[in-house]
């Protein structure tokens, strides 16, 4: 069977919405192979008004797409089809230019990318996803094929996706802060545990820990929602809109806080390398400095309470021991290396400042 033959196939009843099978008689009309029995039974069809109208949008499509134009026409194809059904009136499109003989099997294939049609052959082959990771302490920056830009935190991983009707990214572990190219037609979606957070073209940071999910908006607005959130009465399942200078965090099982104010410059000091903390559980910032530490040196924390200690500080990244000697200032602990790190624990006889 030749690639014609396998794409530009009379649709049936039953072959998906009425705008499916408008647009596949639409190809398959302008291909050039279409039979009198077919055309018949495209009259037929037409006979419905909501396949007329139908069939009226995808035209209307056509036309703004660039596709339908003769050098002698004024009308798209098959008018004589449409004359006794009840099609939508239209407007006459411009003229345009001469373009020499269209062949009709590329017209019909560029149709086909533009509205990503149901009938491509079922063994085309899947859009793979890439992956890339960063090394402790490392940041680096990627520029994707769409040119949005994402940058990577320490000890980080993403696997990303680039079809033609979405953008998809997991973030797997650790930060990624996100600067999105705006297309409307295809949205950008970030999975992270059980939540996604969607956007057309925006900027903001993302950071999966121990204890959830922190996702800060610094432009534009993103939508924020939990996967197994319950349909609401419209039909759609409950999210959350973010705007500039807003965060929420989200559990890991996917349940979402109540959206917060903070400050965009905090946020996006690291990607200069440079750590900020203000008033933030010491467990949080822990799981910040340990992307910039080797296994040898993370920070292990004993004790619950003790991460419930809230910190407010600066630092580079390359500095982390800056915050162990800012604990030792600020509190009574014992700080000790061991194999496995240093590990912090409240003294025997604390007095905590």
């Amino acid at each position: 069977m030749n690639t014609d033959q396998q794409i530009l196939q009379v649709p049936k009843p039953g072959d998906g919405s009425c705008e499916d099978q408008a647009d596949a008689w639409l190809v398959y009309l302008y291909s050039g192979k279409s039979t009198a029995a077919a055309e018949k039974d495209f009259s037929v069809w037409l006979k419905s008004p909501d396949n007329a109208a139908a069939y009226a949008r995808a035209e209307q499509l056509w036309r703004d797409l660039g596709f339908a134009f003769h050098q002698d026409d004024t009308q798209l194809k098959v008018p004589e089809l449409r004359a006794a059904a009840p099609v939508v009136a239209l407007p006459t499109p411009k003229r345009k230019p001469s373009a020499g003989p269209i062949i009709a099997w590329a017209t019909a294939a560029m149709l086909l990318l533009a509205v990503g049609l149901w009938w491509l052959p079922a063994t085309q082959a899947p859009v793979e996803s890439q992956y890339y990771a960063t090394n402790i302490g490392e940041v680096k920056a990627l520029t994707l094929a769409d040119e949005s830009v994402i940058t990577l935190s320490g000890d980080s991983r993403i696997s990303v996706t680039l079809a033609a009707q979405e953008r998809r990214i997991e973030l797997i572990r650790g930060r990624a802060y996100f600067d999105i190219s705006s297309d409307a037609t295809r949205p950008f979606t970030v999975e992270v545990a059980k939540t996604d957070v969607r956007v057309v073209g925006t900027e903001f940071d993302i950071s999966k820990g121990q204890a959830g999910v922190l996702v800060s908006v610094t432009e534009g607005v993103v939508s924020v929602r939990d996967r197994n959130a319950p349909i609401d009465v419209s039909g759609q399942q409950v999210q959350q809109q973010l705007v500039a200078g807003q965060r929420v965090i989200a559990a890991l099982d996917g349940v979402l806080g109540a959206p917060e104010e903070f400050n965009p410059q905090d946020v996006m000091a690291w990607q200069s390398g440079q750590l900020r903390f203000v008033d933030v559980p010491l467990r949080e910032v822990v799981e910040e400095v340990n992307r910039y530490r080797s296994d040898d040196k993370k920070i292990r924390l004993m004790g619950d309470e003790l991460g419930e200690y809230r910190i407010t500080a600066s630092f580079k990244s390359d500095k982390t021991d800056q915050l162990l000697s800012g604990l030792k200032a600020s509190y009574t602990l014992n700080i000790a290396s061991s194999p496995v790190g240093v590990i912090v624990k409240p003294a025997a006889n604390k007095n905590n400042k």
